[in-house]
């Protein structure tokens, strides 16, 4: 009887260790009490990395990445109870390395042994696998989050699995919403399987590339069923064998919107490199007169008031206006600036407003005005009391109702320019002669700063000589240090036709004649000074010249005609050499009778 016995649990024990050598997993047998295993595969100790015999040595505790003794034994207790567990967990194989697993534990008898049952599957790969896939989709992820373009990823059905917020953005629809949707519901269905059939042409050709364009002309559907221009990339890919498709959009519209501000960057560049290269003579006065005009620039600097500035030429008009720019809260902006007696009067209104493409002749594109570029800033009209009937009566729109409206255009477009006008003409008299509106007037003169001429602040005269031979020391390069006493009684008994602007110019040509540190006033060289000046001033408010400065006058302008070879207008005229406006020297040349001989 005993024999049989024996023979049915040899038998059992073959069966048993038959399945135990054939399981793809770990078995151990592991006694409850001391942890040493009683019986396991060869799957358990090469799974470990130990031999049979090393394994047979160890206990549970000497496996585990983190061993507690007292966690162990309480955990062999609640097995005990409850019968088995299931769970992951972290073994350490010979050599140090973790390994994941599904850990399988019930209590089983074994020849009438209590023991627990351990199986062991090994899932180190799969949680590596998923891990990569978890770090790919997070990488995906963040590429979709960061791109500009609308992504969205399309089912071999058509239907939308994936879209990033650049789409959500265009189609003004949120991921939730979209996806489960079928493509038509953002494209014209014909339009979308024309490029899903195109797609799929072109991947098979050539699955290198696969991208198909859309045809111009494509037009998608917002969520609210708005149409809308797009440009769009779909380029087909498969996961798993499955077909899958990636379509990339742009709003076309958005991208003009772009191009139109890179645009209007670019032209505001320009703006500023033309105001950095004015020569700025800054604003140097301690006269009462200048104080006043101080104090009114730091009043009016902090509203939005639109302010008129009226001076004699030469006296400094565009350095208030600079100073009322840089003290105001749009100082962070640009301030552009419009000589309105340099432009011509039929490209003026461009200038200001801007142009439609065809608008006239030459319009060969969209072009944005002043009052464009200096939206969110300040615009200086210079010369205001030139501008044309047509003209005045635009600004005058533009100041009440704060929008603008470009040439050959019919719609209006809104803008926020803080306007600083000056002049150096007197408005109120050509109101008075029909000449300039007196609406737009009263519109200018909101706060009127007027400018005094240097022979209403002679006290100055120092200060400004030694400003100006400061600058010139140093871009000349040589050590300047003022004029002598002579010089300066004699400049102190000078009218100043030509203002601050004169004087600078007097003494820009001293310095250059200086042969050490003194400046002089040569002979002749406080009446040349005074020429062009005298030749430019509109409304200095002087009586009629005598003869011998005529005949100064007239010798200086024959003189600088000759050496431009009578040449009046372009960069190299008399004209700008003189710097005045080529129908103020027109005008003096008649008078003076100056024509070219022969």
């Amino acid at each position: 009887m005993a024999q049989k016995a024996s023979e049915e649990r040899g038998e059992e024990w073959r069966h048993v260790r038959l399945l135990f050598e054939q399981s793809p997993n770990a078995i151990i047998l592991f006694d409850p009490e001391s942890w040493e295993p009683i019986e396991f595969n060869d799957q358990a100790a090469e799974f470990m990395g130990y031999t049979r015999d090393e394994f047979a040595r160890l206990t549970i505790t000497d496996l585990e990445v983190t061993p507690n003794p007292e966690e162990t034994r309480e955990h062999i207790e609640r097995i005990r109870q409850h019968g088995g567990d299931v769970f992951e967990a972290f073994h350490r194989t010979k050599d140090g390395s973790p390994r994941h697993v599904v850990v399988s534990l019930r209590m089983a008898e074994w020849f009438g042994r209590e023991t627990m049952l351990t199986i062991w599957h090994d899932i180190t790969e799969r949680k590596a696998a998923e891990q990569a896939l978890r770090e790919s989709e997070k990488r995906l992820a963040s590429v979709l989050e960061s791109a500009m373009d609308a992504i969205v990823i399309l089912d071999d059905r058509f239907h939308i699995t994936r879209t990033n917020p650049a789409a959500e953005e265009i189609f003004e629809c949120t991921s939730s919403r979209a996806v489960g949707q079928p493509i038509r519901h953002f494209l014209p269905a014909d339009a979308a399987h024309r490029l899903l059939r195109k797609a799929d042409a072109a991947a098979a050709e050539a699955p290198e590339q696969g991208r198909t364009w859309a045809p111009k002309g494509l037009r998608a559907r917002r969520g609210g069923g708005e149409l809308f221009p797009v440009e769009l990339t779909l380029s087909p890919f498969e996961v798993e064998g499955q077909r899958l498709y990636t379509m990339i959009l742009r709003d076309v519209n958005q991208r003009r919107r772009a191009e139109a501000e890179i645009d209007r960057l670019k032209r505001e560049r320009l703006v500023l490199r033309e105001q950095l290269g004015q020569d700025d003579a800054g604003i140097v006065g301690e006269s009462a007169a200048m104080q006043q005009v101080f104090s009114y620039v730091d009043k009016v600097a902090a509203t939005d008031s639109t302010v008129l500035v009226s001076g004699e030429t030469g006296t400094g008009k565009e350095l208030i206006a600079r100073a009322i720019h840089d003290r105001s809260v749009r100082s962070k902006r640009v301030m552009v600036t419009v000589n309105c007696a340099a432009l011509p009067q039929d490209l003026l209104e461009s200038e200001l407003f801007g142009h439609e493409k065809g608008a006239f002749t030459g319009a060969t594109r969209r072009k944005r005005g002043r009052f464009e570029l200096a939206d969110g800033g300040t615009l200086f009209l210079d010369e205001v009391g030139e501008l044309a009937a047509p003209a005045q009566a635009k600004l005058l729109r533009v100041l009440q109702e704060g929008e603008i409206q470009r040439v050959g255009s019919e719609a209006t477009s809104r803008v926020n320019v803080r306007l600083v006008a000056a002049t150096n003409r007197d408005l109120a008299a050509m109101v008075e002669d029909g000449s300039f509106r007196s609406d737009l007037y009263y519109r200018l003169s909101v706060f009127p700063i007027r400018v005094p001429p240097l022979r209403e602040r002679q006290g100055d005269l120092p200060l400004l000589i030694d400003h100006f031979a400061s600058k010139y020391s140093r871009k000349l390069g040589k050590p300047l240090r003022g004029f002598d006493d002579d010089s300066l009684e004699r400049l102190a008994a000078y009218p100043w036709p030509g203002n601050v602007r004169e004087l600078q110019n007097i003494v820009e040509r001293a310095a250059i004649l200086a042969t050490d540190a003194g400046l002089r006033l040569e002979d002749g060289l406080l009446g040349e000074g005074s020429v062009s000046a005298a030749a430019g001033a509109d409304t200095l408010g002087a009586g009629p010249r005598n003869t011998e400065l005529d005949t100064v006058v007239e010798q200086h302008l024959r003189r600088v005609l000759e050496d431009c070879g009578w040449v009046i207008e372009g960069p190299r005229g008399a004209a700008v050499r003189l710097g005045i406006k080529p129908s103020t020297l027109r005008f003096r040349m008649k008078k003076l009778g100056i024509a070219r001989h022969g």
